[in-house]
C-alpha cells in the first residue's frame, strides 16, 4: 500500500514540475515522457518487491517460482478469459498475502539457515 502511494505521490510530482513543458494536446510526445517515467518507476519498485516476496517463500520452505507461476497464468487467464481471470487473480492474491504472513520454518531448510532462531549477537554482525 505505501509502495502505491509513494509512486503515486512521485508521478503527481514529476507531473507537476514537468507540465509547463508538455505539449497540450492529448497524444503528444509528453505523455510518452510520462509513460517512460511511470515505467521507470515501476520497475524501480517491482524488482525489489519480487526479491522480498521470494526471499520470504525462501523463508517458508516453499521455492520462489511459486510466485511467479502462478503470476504467469493469470496475466494469460486475464487475456483469454477475463472473468476467471479476475476472479482467480483474486485468490492469487490473497493466497500470496498467506505465505507472507506464515511462520518461518523452525530450523535451516533448503535455503539456508533461519534468521530468528539465532539469539546471539553475531546476529546483528
Amino acid at each position: 500500500m505505501l509502495v502505491a502511494i509513494g509512486v503515486v505521490v512521485v508521478g503527481a510530482a514529476l507531473y507537476s514540475v514537468l507540465e509547463p513543458v508538455l505539449p497540450e494536446e492529448p497524444g503528444a510526445i509528453g505523455g510518452l515522457l510520462l509513460i517512460g517515467i511511470g515505467l521507470i518507476v515501476f520497475v524501480g519498485v517491482a524488482i525489489p518487491m519480487f526479491a522480498l516476496v521470494v526471499r520470504r517463500f525462501h523463508d517458508v520452505g516453499l521455492s520462489g517460482w511459486w510466485y511467479f507461476v502462478p503470476l504467469v497464468v493469470v496475466a494469460i487467464l486475464e487475456v483469454e478469459v477475463p472473468a476467471i481471470g479476475t476472479g482467480l487473480s483474486s485468490i492469487v492474491s490473497i493466497a500470496v498475502f498467506v505465505v507472507t504472513v506464515w511462520g518461518s520454518n523452525v530450523g535451516p531448510n533448503k535455503y539456508g539457515e533461519n534468521p530468528h532462531t539465532k539469539t546471539d549477537a553475531t546476529t546483528f554482525e
